[in-house]
């Protein structure tokens, strides 16, 4: 089935690439802002709500936790604040639109063009990513294409999710760069109005469960996973919540999930308060010598879970219960989202691949973090590739910082 459905994207890439088809559906041209757009058409229906105008997101960590950084994860400034310390940062302008007869086409993958009624890409709600710099309207794909099959038309107003390939079956995307639009739209009071949520997937449990657990039914969810041209009577669109090519996530992310999801937590469910949580359900970055670790962990009260086998609300319950938390990096600590304050986080990486994102969740809510960089057998040169490695852990380093949270306790 997976074959089949690479052949089939294949082919339709193919297809969009090199046969002319509909050509007056490729936009005439673009806006990189909402002020050039509306000077070009005074006239225009189209609102744009201001959520957080100019939003400067910071992040201050030691120089020597920098200089681990994998170069492919280093997308944000960098400037000096001290001897030992250096502060990430981007400025966001968070917006919302509303566009009469506003199209979306996209691959599901590194590209999402929203097109005006007058058939100009916005770029300030569109998505193009690049893998080496940040990515305007006039790079996106949409303008090489020359296939372009007639949109889905859809009555009512859509409110448009979709946040490039990784939103489509990764749980860690989804949260970070999906769904937090819904805090935008909220934010805009725009929320009552959507008839129907375009969003990249909607196969996996995770999906609609976050849907559930916001009170949203099934029936008003589109999926862009097979049909990927819509136009809607009224398309409402937002800025990606971590902005442009940025890794960093804002307050106000964090702040969305703590308010949505810990009220919902079963307060009679009981998490232990050690937790380490293992990758054995994960093909991806596994742990050579993970027996060993479990050994060792669970010697000291940790209690070993794999996130695939719980609940959505669950996988965020738990973190939020747990004192101590030892896991490997990977999508599936996206429930450090609803960390508490002081507890204590070590996070295992593979040399090929570090960075920022869960120490930045886990310093915004005043959590105490440590991380161990393991060795692996080469030090991968891109993402996808980093995304493969497995890892030895020194099993004698994680002792060391499980011990030195032993003490601090009881000090």
């Amino acid at each position: 089935m997976a074959i089949i459905k690479k052949v089939k994207s294949k082919l339709s890439e193919f297809a969009y690439n090199n046969i002319p088809r509909n050509t007056s559906f490729k936009p005439r041209g673009y806006f990189n802002d909402f002020q050039s757009y509306f000077d070009a058409f005074p006239e225009s229906d189209l609102e744009v709500k201001e959520v957080y105008p100019d939003l400067e997101t910071k992040l201050r960590l030691s120089r020597e936790f920098y200089a681990q950084f994998s170069e492919f994860t280093k997308y944000d400034k960098a400037k000096d604040v001290g001897e030992e310390q250096l502060e990430l940062s981007c400025t966001t302008d968070y917006k919302v639109a509303i566009i009469p007869m506003g199209r979306v086409m996209t691959n599901n993958m590194s590209m999402v063009a929203v097109i005006s009624e007058e058939n100009y890409l916005l770029a300030d709600v569109s998505l193009q990513y690049h893998m080496d710099r940040p990515a305007f309207g006039e790079d996106n794909i949409v303008f090489k294409r020359k296939y372009f099959p007639a949109p889905t038309f859809i009555n009512g107003t859509v409110f448009n999710m979709l946040g490039g390939g990784g939103t489509v079956a990764n749980i860690g995307h989804w949260f970070l760069d999906a769904f937090a639009r819904i805090h935008l739209l909220k934010k805009a009071g725009l929320l009552e109005e959507v008839d129907y949520f375009l969003v990249p997937n909607f196969d996996y449990s995770y999906h609609r469960e976050s849907f559930a657990l916001l009170g949203i039914p099934g029936e008003k969810i589109i999926s862009a996973n097979e049909i990927q041209h819509f136009q809607a009577e009224r398309l409402i669109s937002s800025t990606h919540p971590r902005g442009v090519r940025s890794y960093l996530v804002p307050h106000w992310l964090i702040h969305f999930y703590k308010e949505a999801f810990i009220p919902k937590f079963d307060e009679e469910k009981q998490f232990p308060a050690r937790v380490y949580i293992s990758r054995r359900d994960s093909k991806l970055r596994g742990i050579s010598n993970e027996e060993e670790l479990i050994s060792f962990l669970e010697s000291k009260g940790f209690v070993t879970y794999e996130m695939s086998k719980l609940t959505l609300i669950d996988k965020f319950n738990l973190i939020h219960q747990a004192d101590e938390i030892v896991a490997m990096s990977g999508a599936g600590l996206i429930g450090m989202l609803t960390g508490k304050i002081g507890a204590k986080f070590l996070e295992l990486f593979p040399r090929g691949f570090v960075h920022s994102l869960y120490y930045n969740i886990a310093v915004f809510q005043e959590m105490d973090y440590d991380y161990l960089i393991c060795e692996s057998a080469h030090k991968s040169e891109n993402m996808k590739a980093a995304q493969l490695e497995d890892i030895k852990v020194d099993i004698g380093e994680v002792k060391a910082i499980v011990e030195k949270w032993t003490s601090e306790k009881e000090y």
